[in-house]
């Protein structure tokens, strides 16, 4: 039911950035020329990173999305439905793709913690990680609609609002607009005999320019 738009934003301008196409900074090495006489090498002073520009609706989606993913992962590496005690397993805690997967995870949420206040971060992370949130039944246009709503607040009403985004994504078999969202993409993906994820909602236009 995932709609590609929502998905694959984020994954496409990541390997937009590995390939320098998107947002690039200069970060210092703390190489200097003592350092560089006693190694005896010349190097640059700073090291290049690439970035790129997420919208918080969507990274909240894939956060918990990866969870999900994870858990695919782990039962697949050991050939078991059972997670909790097979976390452990030699095939399992040596994983690079799972390594590399909570990596992301943990630097997203560095990030989080730096932008809520204690008791909200504590509440978000316990959305985050709450059981049967069923991620893979979620209309991605509804990601979509919320990123459009993201972007049309100021930075001020975005910052007070970041909870409540989460909270509608963790939660949203509850949520009205996402079951009305739903409805009518599964109805018109009928009509036209093709995939959920293929239908696009009319009034999500992304901006031109985005004041991130």
């Amino acid at each position: 039911m995932i709609c590609p738009l929502a998905y694959w934003g984020c994954a496409i301008d990541i390997r937009h950035a590995y390939q320098g196409d998107r947002e690039v900074e200069l970060v210092e090495n703390h190489m200097d020329e003592d350092k560089m006489k006693r190694h005896g090498v010349i190097t640059p002073k700073s090291n290049v990173y690439y970035s790129c520009n997420c919208f918080y609706p969507e990274i909240f989606f894939i956060m918990i999305a990866l969870n999900e993913l994870i858990k695919l992962r782990i039962m697949d590496l050991t050939k078991t439905k059972y997670l909790y005690r097979e976390a452990m397993d030699r095939k399992v805690i040596w994983d690079e793709t799972i390594a590399i997967l909570r990596l992301f995870q943990a630097e997203f949420v560095k990030c989080i913690k730096e932008t809520f206040s204690a008791p909200v971060f504590s509440r978000w992370m316990n959305l985050l990680n709450a059981d049967y949130i069923h991620i893979q039944e979620i209309a991605g246009q509804y990601i979509d609609l919320l990123n459009i709503k993201y972007i049309n607040m100021t930075r001020e009403k975005r910052l007070k609002n970041l909870s409540t985004i989460v909270r509608r994504i963790a939660e949203f078999r509850y949520d009205n607009e996402h079951n009305e969202i739903k409805e009518v993409v599964i109805e018109v993906a009928k009509e036209y005999n093709c995939e959920p994820g293929a239908i696009r909602l009319q009034e999500v236009e992304h901006p031109e320019n985005i004041e991130w």
